[in-house]
């Protein structure tokens, strides 16, 4: 199973899947959520975004450059091409329009 099954390297896009703390009891259904992967899910969601900001309750440890730092909000952004990658043809991490 793939977690992030939408998630291509070449469509500018986020994928954020977030998983709330899930109780024994709502097992099966945190396994449904996580194969339907919708934005809405009561303990599984999932979704594409350009950007993501977070505002933790408490600080994010971010690595920068080999630098430990903490901040209290992280913006997180896709930057299309901003890296060239070499793949084999037919890599099914690239959208559609690139193949």
């Amino acid at each position: 199973m793939q977690v992030t099954p939408r998630a291509r390297i070449d469509d500018g896009l986020l994928d954020v899947l977030v998983v709330r703390h899930i109780p024994p009891m709502a097992l099966l259904t945190a396994a449904r959520e996580l194969q339907e992967l919708s934005a809405d899910g009561e303990y599984i969601s999932y979704w594409q975004t350009p950007w993501a900001e977070v505002y933790p309750d408490e600080s994010i440890p971010v690595n920068l450059d080999g630098e430990p730092v903490q901040f209290s909000s992280v913006r997180y952004e896709a930057v299309p091409r901003a890296i060239r990658l070499i793949v084999p043809p037919n890599c099914p991490l690239l959208s559609a329009t690139a193949k």
